[in-house]
Order: C-alpha cells, then structure tokens, then sequence
C-alpha cells in the first residue's frame, strides 16, 4: 500500500452540541475520527514494508472554525487535523501526512437537501446563504469535488515528496 486516503463522514447531530446524546456523539467521532485513525494504523506497516507511503485525510473547515449547531462534526474533523499532525511528526520521513480541509463542497445534494430542511430553509435558500456569506467564502461560490480531488492527487504525487504535516485551506478562503 502507498497511499492511504481517509474520507468517511457523517454529518451528526444537528443542533446544540449540548443537547447531542451520547450514542450521536460517539457514532459521529467513530465515523469521522477513528476511523481514520485504524485505517492509518493498519496501513503504516504496509507502506513501511514499501519503504514509504502517504496519508491524506479529509478534514473540513470546520475543523478550524466551527459550524454552529454540528458540534460533534467540528470537533471530529479539528481531531483528524491533530491526527494528521501527529501522523506527520512521527511518521517522517517515510511516510507523509496531509489534511485537507474542504468548505462548502456540492456533492450529496439529498444531504445537502435534508441538512437545508433541518434548519428550515429550502435548498436553494440554503445554497445562496453559503455562497453569499463573504466571512465563510470569499470566492462566492462553492468547492467543486474535482477541485478537492485534485489536491488530494498532488499530495499523492511524488511532487508533494516534501510535505508532511499540511493542512491545506480548500474552502474557498474561508477562516
């Protein structure tokens, strides 16, 4: 194995961090965290053996500034970001470890749909807000998923040899 890229996710629970049960929390760090985690820890031995490997992980710009009333979903994605920090101060120089933190990405529009109905905008209502708050996109339009895969295949590359440990902003200018 040489590359290894971590992107399972759950939105969680929507509303107060503080009124998340239990279950919707752990079910949400599992997702989101451990499970990047084990797959990492399963696949170093494997890229060791090969002299060396990747880890790119899929966090989000929520990682860094908080999506209000996805309280479980932030702090899952600021833990992949310290994961992948820590992956890349004890992995060099074999192996490197990225992260890379997406804004508004257009991908499962039912999510995106039922996420909108949650806070009881429609879906297009929902998609204007994002592109027109200036203070969470500067480009006034959302992260396209090729734009996002792209990233992921430099730091695949043997062009991105020399980094480890980045945590690349891909949303759009956001924090």
């Amino acid at each position: 194995m040489d590359i290894l890229v971590n992107n399972a996710a759950i939105p969680g629970p929507m509303g107060p961090v503080t009124d998340c049960s239990f279950e919707d929390w752990s079910r949400t760090l599992q997702v989101n965290l451990n499970s990047a985690f084990l797959c990492s820890k399963e696949a170093v031995p494997f890229m060791r053996e090969r002299g060396g490997g990747r880890i790119i992980n899929i966090s989000s710009a929520a990682g860094v500034q908080p999506f209000a009333g996805l309280g479980a979903y932030s702090v899952s994605k600021a833990g992949l970001i310290m994961l992948t920090r820590t992956l890349s101060a004890e992995l060099a120089p074999q192996i490197t470890a990225n992260c890379i933190l997406p804004g508004m990405v257009v991908t499962d529009v039912s999510r995106m749909k039922a996420g909108a109905e949650a806070l009881g905008m429609t879906y297009e209502a929902f998609i204007k807000l994002q592109v027109e708050a200036k203070h969470m996109n500067h480009l006034g339009r959302p992260t396209e998923a090729s734009e996002v895969a792209n990233t992921v295949l430099f730091l695949a590359s043997g062009h991105a040899g020399s980094i480890t440990g980045a945590v690349v902003n891909h949303g759009g200018g956001w924090f």
